[in-house]
């Protein structure tokens, strides 16, 4: 039976953290697809699909053993049907999570991605790439001005990355679940994996020493296990 499978980073925001995001991501693929070598797609939408960022991306994935490709969207003609069929697992840098999303569900992607996922290939992304899978998140939504964003729905409640980083941010959040302006659910560090499996949380883990995860429900904010990778 196919097991679909979501990674969801709370930042990535150094060289050594985005490899080790892409090794683990690439070793998720070889376990889902069972290809030694896994065809990762790059889904850089919410950072503008910068292309030397995408040369960046190309190196550490290809470093990390797999093969690569780069979903575009502002170039017409895009095979994005093909494209997705090709790949084992998708990387999903961070950015404007609204922008994203916006591009995604303008052209379709949001359903090509779905099939993929219900296929048994890898979803992963930190920061607005973490953010997306889930129901909704409090976020930027213009200049200065917070809010609800709804995402994708995949999984259930809610996401904040960048915790320890951004603790403003986290307090909004926290103080929104308390409101009940935002369904409960999971704050995360950078280096932080919270991984679903079939919409489950499978594991927290972690490949940044001492980052931590949190469960923020309107009763309380609760420290979770994390595992080191």
């Amino acid at each position: 039976m196919t097991t679909r499978r979501i990674l969801a980073v709370g930042g990535a925001e150094t060289n050594d953290q985005k490899r080790a995001f892409v090794r683990h991501v690439v070793g998720t693929a070889i376990k889902a697809s069972g290809n030694l070598q896994p065809v990762i797609c790059l889904l850089a939408q919410a950072s503008g699909e910068n292309t030397d960022k995408a040369k960046e991306w190309q190196a550490r994935i290809e470093h990390a053993g797999a093969r690569f490709i780069n979903l575009l969207t502002f170039h017409s003609g895009e095979p994005f049907k093909k494209l997705i069929a090709e790949a084992d697992g998708f990387v999903v840098p961070g950015g404007n999570t609204r922008n994203m999303l916006l591009i995604w569900r303008d052209r379709g992607l949001d359903t090509l991605l779905r099939e993929a996922y219900d296929q048994g290939k890898v979803m992963a992304g930190y920061s607005a790439g973490g953010m997306c899978w889930f129901k909704e998140t409090w976020t930027h939504q213009n200049p200065g001005e917070l809010g609800r964003l709804e995402c994708l729905g995949w999984l259930e409640g809610s996401f904040r990355p960048h915790y320890s980083q951004r603790v403003d941010l986290a307090a909004e959040y926290e103080a929104a679940v308390k409101r009940a302006d935002i369904s409960a659910g999971y704050g995360l560090d950078d280096g932080v994996i919270a991984e679903f499996e079939d919409e489950k949380l499978a594991r927290m883990a972690s490949f940044v020493t001492d980052a931590r995860a949190l469960h923020v429900t309107p009763e309380k904010t609760a420290f979770m296990q994390v595992e080191a990778l």
